[in-house]
């Protein structure tokens, strides 16, 4: 239903809202200027009918001084069911009225909402204009404005910075014309009249006669009228050398309609005539890439090759803009702070120093204060740190078990020995041997069980029957034994990775790092309430790239980071022409938000024409096919400098191996625990010969 924020007179069952400022008498100019708009009400109607069916309608005056108002206001009331209808001299819409609030929500039923504003002859139209302002139009880049009023203004609105945002935004205006009135008259007459013209019912008696005036002439009574032409203008977003203009779009008459038939409302950004866009962003291989002009703050860029940078040159090449691109002032992504203000880039556009940037992580905190494009990649946080270590080798011997089984072996050794000692003194009481003694039993196992049996075993049955059974023990165990030392031997085994944060604030003596960017990982880490996530926030160590990859390296610290920019830097800075490098990356990968999009300031019309080339982009699969391939060449080349300039990273980190035709040839490293073992017999044997002596 239509709510009326004016005080009308009723008449007749049909709201007709009689302008408040007619007086009894009027002068002959102020009749002139009233009639002047009189055909506006059909243009109106066949605007909204034909263009604007089904928007919520929100229809504006600050001057109802003259018949359009109520001619179009009514005709609007008989074909639209809901819309408000408000005066702005009476209306109390300050900036956190409730009616303000309300206007701002719009109507969730209807798909577009319109502004119809009626400025008439008054010689200040600011008042309208703030209340656009107050109602945060810029908000709403697609709701259509349409204003009607005289030529002097159609400048100063179309222009005003209210509509900075706003893509479609008209404005209807008479042109010369002739008008003639006899006479005067008491309000209720006028108000007849008026009531007949809204009507459109001329009845009968020389008041409601009406008749032929000549070609585009009519007479209502004592009020005669010739149809003009209505001048429609549009607000131009990018028609002035790129920026904002005001064009005369078509001219409308009552009795021939349109002269050019042109689009009322047409998309303004198939060509923006070179229009230059602000760009703030930070580089991040291989998604985004720059080199800056000076290290000055808020610097220029150099743009280098990468995702970002070949879909803004398609985009532009398309769309045909400009741009400049700058880094923010504190090199930061964009943190939250108490005062609900942004940094870095998020801050930039949140004060609108800025069109839109580059690649962005999706926040809900930053939703609140930029617009996102549609999100065109997902990068995971992971941690990377150096490769396990290999184990010590003189552990060699004893690592292809685990020490339960060991223990198990010393046990049942044990065990072995000194049954075969009770099954020999039992055998020895009844036939007068003397049997074995307890350590010649356990060394007689012990043999076997090493493959160096003795000459002579056991020649009554019982102790054959055990030995037999020994011996088998014994050959399986040092076969499994055998094969797991060769293996052991051959590819050195390495301390367990750390795949996890819940591992990596378990294991002692572990540090971990973030670069200095105070992005959305760093916000995703400050808010996490995980226990574990919180533990990683507290322990983070920050420090440029360099030196937290200089202590990686060192080993027993983790870089907290971009799976798709390490990876990059990986490969290009830490992996060899074998393809091999010294750096581990952590299995487990942690999604913080969304994924990748562009931010624009609030408002930004532009935002829809840009997002829609984006998804073109992605439905052809270009973005995951450029993202591979710059990195992919990014290695290469890296590797390539490195070669010639004679810094190639030394390979022998890696593993202490040498290699021939394939086969792994066993040195010194590999059986030190033997000659360990070998001098700890000796030491032993030394001992007991000391003591004996």
């Amino acid at each position: 239903m239509w709510r009326c924020l004016l005080e009308p007179v009723c008449f007749l069952g049909v709201l007709v809202l009689i302008p408040s400022a007619v007086r009894s008498q009027t002068t002959s100019a102020d009749q002139n200027r009233n009639t002047d708009l009189q055909d506006v009400d059909v243009l109106v109607t066949q605007i909204v009918e034909e263009h604007l069916a089904g928007c919520y309608l929100v229809f504006v005056t600050a001057d109802d001084d003259h018949p359009v108002f109520n001619s179009v206001f009514r005709s609007l009331l008989n074909n639209y069911e809901a819309g408000v209808v408000l005066d702005l001299r009476t209306a109390k819409v300050g900036k956190d009225s409730d009616l303000l609030n309300e206007l701002k929500a719009g109507d969730d039923k209807f798909a577009c909402r319109v502004f119809i504003v009626v400025l008439g002859y008054a010689s200040d139209v600011s008042l309208p204009l703030t209340f656009l302002e107050d109602v945060n139009l810029f908000l709403w880049p697609y709701t259509r404005v349409l204003f009607i009023g005289a030529d002097r203004h159609v400048q100063n609105t179309l222009k005003d910075d209210s509509l900075r945002n706003t893509v479609h935004a008209l404005y209807l205006a008479l042109g010369e014309g002739a008008m003639t009135h006899e006479g005067g008259g008491a309000r209720r007459e006028v108000e007849e009249k008026v009531k007949k013209v809204v009507a459109g019912d001329g009845g009968e008696g020389e008041e409601g006669r009406v008749e032929g005036g000549g070609e585009g002439e009519r007479s209502i009574g004592r009020i005669s009228v010739k149809s003009r032409l209505v001048k429609c203008y549009l607000r131009c977003l990018f028609c002035n050398a790129g920026e904002v203009g005001v064009t005369l779009l078509d001219e409308w008459s009552a009795d021939g309609g349109f002269l050019k038939h042109e689009e009322l409302f047409p998309d303004q950004f198939r060509d923006m005539m070179g229009h230059q866009f602000k760009i703030v962003s930070l580089d991040w291989f291989p998604i985004m890439d720059f080199s800056r002009d000076s290290d000055e703050s808020k610097s220029t860029v150099t743009l280098r090759d990468s995702v970002d940078v070949r879909m803004l040159k398609a985009f532009a090449s398309t769309l045909n803009f400009t741009y400049e691109m700058r880094v923010p002032w504190d090199n930061q992504w964009g943190t939250s702070t108490p005062t609900g203000n942004w940094t870095g880039v998020v801050g930039t556009l949140q004060h609108h120093k800025a069109d839109f940037s580059m690649v962005l992580s999706w926040m809900w905190g930053r939703r609140q204060v930029v617009d996102y494009t549609r999100i065109y990649l997902s990068e995971p946080i992971v941690m990377i740190m150096s490769k396990p270590r290999p184990l010590p080798q003189y552990l060699a011997l004893v690592r292809p078990m685990s020490g339960e089984i060991w223990a198990a072996i010393f046990v049942s050794s044990l065990s072995a020995g000194v049954i075969l000692w009770m099954l020999q003194r039992s055998w020895g009481s009844f036939s007068g041997n003397p049997g074995l003694s307890l350590s010649t039993s356990i060394l007689y196992t012990w043999s076997i069980l090493f493959e160096e049996p003795p000459p002579h075993i056991p020649t009554n049955i019982s102790g054959e029957m055990f030995i037999g059974w020994w011996w088998l023990y014994c050959t399986l165990i040092t076969v499994v034994y055998r094969g797991s030392l060769i293996a052991h031997l051959s590819v050195p085994s390495a301390s367990p990775a750390i795949d996890s944060f819940s591992q990596l604030v378990d294991e002692p003596g572990w540090t971990w790092g973030y670069e200095p960017s105070y992005g959305a990982g760093w916000e995703w880490f400050k808010l996490n309430e995980n226990p574990t996530i919180s533990k990683i926030f507290q322990g983070i160590e920050i420090m440029e790239f360099d030196e937290q990859m200089e202590r990686v390296l060192k080993g027993r610290h983790a870089l907290i980071t971009w799976k798709y920019k390490i990876r990059s830097l990986i490969d290009s800075l830490f992996t060899d022409d074998f393809g091999y490098t010294p750096i581990y990356t952590a299995r487990e990968e942690y999604f913080n938000y969304g994924g990748y999009g562009w931010a624009f300031r609030k408002g930004a019309p532009f935002r829809r024409a840009i997002d829609m080339e984006k998804q073109r982009l992605i439905e052809s699969g270009l973005v995951v096919h450029w993202m591979n391939e710059l990195i992919a060449d990014a290695a290469r080349k890296a590797r390539k400098e490195n070669r010639e300039g004679g810094r190639q990273q030394d390979a022998s980190d890696r593993q202490d191996l040498k290699v021939e035709t394939g086969k792994v040839v066993l040195s010194l490293h590999h059986l030190q625990g033997v000659f360990y073992l070998l001098a700890l017999g000796f030491s032993v044997r030394s001992v007991n010969e000391n003591g004996i002596s």
